[in-house]
């Protein structure tokens, strides 16, 4: 099942990128077609109302964003607790580093869905015409979605048994001496991590002074 969510989270995000690439090398009429659809705002004219939401439900991406990767956050920071706490093999230890790895990896992407909304609600004021195509409203919802998956892609699977068995059993489900007395190391990273928080931090960085510059 890991596999097959991992591959199929792949297929998606080639099927993302592809249109964009064809795009960027101007193929008409592919490249008028997608420009089109990503129209919003400014670029997009008042009078082009059809198949277009208002720009100002730019807001339900971050508001999906942010209670889809927090239920992600915790199902599997609750998970990661347990994980290794009843046997301490390599497999085991191996298992439970991967699992702290994307706790840490959507601990990230909490702190950025919960920036962008605060910034949609109270920092950016879209004019009361602004439009923007249905289709771009579509693939903002499911960005937040895929990317807050794919986080935690390779232990998904495991949590969301976890969860259901934590679900349905209830409190027979749910050990508190284990977790207490289980593995609780710091965060074990990699090399890959360390590097990708250094280029989200100043990414976050950017686009924050960006985001100040806008609204200046």
């Amino acid at each position: 099942m890991e596999v097959g969510l991992v591959a199929l989270l792949r297929l998606t995000w080639v099927a993302a990128i592809l249109p964009i690439i064809l795009a960027s090398l101007r193929l008409r009429p592919f490249h008028q077609t997608i420009l089109g659809l990503a129209k919003r705002g400014k670029t997009m004219h008042p009078s082009s109302s059809k198949f277009t939401v208002p720009q100002r439900f730019f807001s339900h991406f971050y508001m999906v964003g942010t209670l889809w990767t927090t239920l992600l956050l915790l199902t599997t920071w609750l998970y990661a607790c347990t994980a290794g706490s009843t046997s301490s093999t390599i497999f085991a230890l191996h298992k439970s580093h991967r699992v702290w790895r994307a706790v840490f990896l959507l601990w990230l992407m909490e702190a950025q869905v919960l920036r962008r909304l605060y910034e949609s609600l109270y920092v950016f004021h879209y004019r009361p015409l602004a439009r923007m195509h249905i289709f771009g409203y579509f693939i903002g919802m499911s960005y937040y979605i895929v990317a807050s998956l794919s986080l935690c892609c390779t232990c998904a699977p495991e949590v969301f048994e976890f969860t259901l068995d934590l679900v349905s059993e209830g409190r027979k489900q749910w050990q508190p001496l284990e977790v207490i007395g289980g593995n609780r190391s710091p965060l074990w990273l990699g090399w890959k991590q360390w590097v990708g928080s250094a280029i989200f931090l100043w990414g976050w960085i950017h686009q924050l002074r960006c985001h100040a510059i806008l609204v200046s």
